[in-house]
């Protein structure tokens, strides 16, 4: 049977069914509550517990640094005073411990889950996991075990800190029914390597648990039971697999340039310093998008200027003499932060976010402004403001950026004085407004997921409309195509920094367009590279392409050249 669901982490695997579920219910009900204060040292204890194991977790290398980042951000939601203020709280007008810290995950979750931004969501998933954590050492559950076998996981949701866990060993695969792609626990399975999907849809399969299948993304398919021969046929494409992948990674240094000579810069994007190393790794020609937003994220103060400082610095170090991208804050509307207070909106989409806040709080903007100059004297750095709609606000920025290099030069502390100053394109006033632009910025990167969204006033995460959300609808092909070339007959340089970066289908399409860079996902590199290589810029004809007047032609075209 076809495979449904969203491929986060493609690959073929075969092992034996393991249900993930927590019986959380049972163990709640099974639970004996005692008096207020022997339930706060109760409470203290679980902590203690929950502490211990995320320290050995952080220190097993079982994770990569990003994934380490990630538990130590539960590390911190588990020892944060204000969470126990609040059980304490709730032990105290007559709860147990267990339901007063689910009350108090409850109040902390629920509103940053009326959130339409995905990521911001994720907070609410890193709170329950951390509280589901302390949940079990207070009701005495042993921590999720596996067979000593090869397993494939199915499971609605798998907390961030429990997968960090599993065994790469015996791990084979993930299937996830919750549809977040996004995820930290998508995040981690995908850098732990195993074929990873999510949004799966376990009724459409008549498996069972222990029951052994094989996943094969490359077929499309799922084999419950799988017969003599296609086991062994299993086994010789997981041989051609592992050699392709080694193969890869040998290969991710090697330039990205195509069968007629064009050369194109692919970069990641990333969203702490700590992912640098990886992307370097898997052979990234520099930082095309540095999400900074965690600096402010992770903090109920405001970062302060030598914090942002070494923070970029750390990143811009390790990108050699490639190009490091910082996106200024993108934050405001419905992106959150708990060292930010920001006005209730209506509608937070096409409210006061990105470059709208930044230029409403000079100093925090000017501070940040500072650190990234302070930054570029240490290696290749470019500015880039998220959400420009106008003219007026590139020119402030513009100014500001001056004064802080003025501010900089009066202390005598260096930066780089030719540093590139750029903006997203986002919004369809920004691709109409493109050649103008391009006179008075040195780039453009194109945010292809907000940009599909404002193009069709479509929110990608209301079922009802996301089928607007495709990447191969004419209109999304034409103002890639209107962004690009504008850029270029101004004489300054395109990229993409969006999900769409790293599809192969699109791919020649952003050849033939001669696009500059693109910008992806860490592990989504070494593919790239090696497609471009075997790729001409001509396999795609721009008028064919810009000619269709439908997502299935645009499609369909694009499956047909693939395979030339």
């Amino acid at each position: 049977m076809q495979i449904n669901g969203k491929i986060i982490a493609g690959g073929i695997a075969m092992g034996k069914v393991c249900f993930q579920h927590t019986d959380y219910d049972r163990f709640l009900a099974a639970y004996r509550p005692a008096r207020a204060d022997i339930e706060k040292i109760r409470y203290t204890n679980a902590v203690s517990q929950a502490k211990q194991d995320l320290n050995e977790l952080i220190l097993s290398g079982r994770t990569d640094k990003e994934g380490q980042e990630i538990l130590k951000s539960h590390l911190a939601i588990v020892i944060d005073p204000s969470l126990e203020n609040m059980v304490f709280s709730c032990i105290d007008s007559g709860l147990s411990a267990p339901k007063a810290l689910l009350s108090a995950i409850d109040d902390l979750s629920q509103p940053i889950l009326l959130l339409s931004d995905e990521m911001i969501r994720e907070r609410a998933a890193d709170i329950a996991d951390s509280g589901k954590r302390i949940l079990r050492k207070l009701l005495a559950m042993e921590e999720p075990a596996f067979p000593d076998e090869d397993i494939i996981i199915y499971a609605d949701n798998i907390e961030p800190s429990v997968m960090a866990g599993f065994s790469e060993e015996r791990v084979k695969a993930v299937l996830l029914s919750n549809p977040s792609e996004t995820s930290h626990t998508a995040i981690i399975a995908k850098a732990k390597d195993f074929v990873t999907i999510t949004g799966f849809d376990a009724a459409r399969y008549n498996f069972l648990e222990n029951d052994t299948i094989i996943v094969d993304t490359f077929e499309n398919s799922i084999i419950v039971d799988p017969s003599n021969a296609d086991i062994i046929d299993y086994n010789k494409k997981l041989k051609k697999w592992n050699s392709k992948r080694a193969a890869l990674l040998d290969s991710a240094y090697l330039p990205a340039k195509s069968l007629d000579g064009k050369e194109y810069t692919i970069s990641a994007n990333i969203s702490t310093p700590a992912a640098i190393e990886k992307a370097v790794t898997y052979g990234c020609n520099g930082v095309g998008l540095f999400r900074s937003e965690f600096l402010f994220m992770e903090s109920k103060k405001l970062p302060s200027e030598d914090e942002q400082f070494h923070a970029y610095k750390n990143v811009v170090t390790k990108t050699a003499d490639s190009l490091c991208i910082i996106r200024t804050l993108d934050i405001g509307g419905d992106k959150k932060s708990a060292c930010i207070t920001l006005p209730e909106e209506e509608n937070p989409y096409l409210g006061y976010r990105g470059i709208r806040f930044s230029l409403d709080n000079k100093a925090i903007f000017k501070t940040q402004l500072r650190a990234i100059l302070r930054a570029s004297h240490f290696g290749k750095v470019a500015i880039m403001v998220p959400m420009i709609t106008t003219l007026y606000e590139i020119n402030r920025c513009k100014r500001l950026i001056s004064e802080c290099k003025k501010e900089l030069g009066a202390k005598g502390i260096l930066y780089d004085p030719k540093i590139q100053f750029g903006i997203m394109i986002e919004t369809p006033a920004a691709c109409l407004m493109a050649d103008v632009f391009a006179r008075h910025v040195d780039f453009f990167s194109i945010g292809s997921n907000d940009l599909i969204q404002y193009t069709f006033a479509a929110d990608r995460n209301n079922p009802k409309v996301s089928h607007f959300f495709d990447c191969y609808e004419p209109a999304i092909i034409r103002c890639i195509h209107n962004v690009v070339t504008a850029a270029h007959n101004a004489g300054k340089w395109a990229g993409i920094c969006g999900e769409i970066a790293s599809n192969p289908l699109l791919l020649p399409f952003f050849m033939a367009l001669d696009i500059d860079e693109l910008s992806m996902t860490s592990s989504s590199i070494p593919a790239i590279k090696e497609q471009i290589r075997h790729t001409s810029s001509s396999t795609c004809d721009l008028e064919t392409i810009l000619s269709f007047d439908s997502t299935k032609k645009v499609q369909k075209y694009l499956e047909s050249i693939k395979t030339e």
